[in-house]
């Protein structure tokens, strides 16, 4: 099986998108940093075809993948970055 660069159309094979990340990050003097998952965070992009799983957390995958995830403030935002990634203009 071949895999196509991101950034190129075909990249994702139709599997990757944007969603709402759930949870904020907080940092408690006694257990360090917590996530809080009652509150709704920035939206990020999900790309299965680079090694991404939807049921991860943030904080659960590697700097590579949170560099794709991103931290985009709003919708919009997160689909113009999935756009650029999976290799379509906007």
């Amino acid at each position: 099986m071949t895999t196509t660069s991101h950034g190129v159309p075909g990249h994702d094979n139709g599997t990757a998108g944007a969603r709402l990340r759930l949870g904020t990050l907080h940092h408690d003097p006694a257990r360090g940093y917590v996530w809080d998952m009652t509150a709704t965070g920035p939206y990020e992009v999900i790309c299965p075809a680079c090694g991404d799983y939807s049921n991860r957390n943030y904080s659960e995958v590697p700097p590579e993948i949170q560099a794709i995830r991103g931290n985009h403030a709003t919708a919009e935002d997160a689909e113009a970055a999935l756009a650029r990634h999976i290799g379509l203009q906007r």
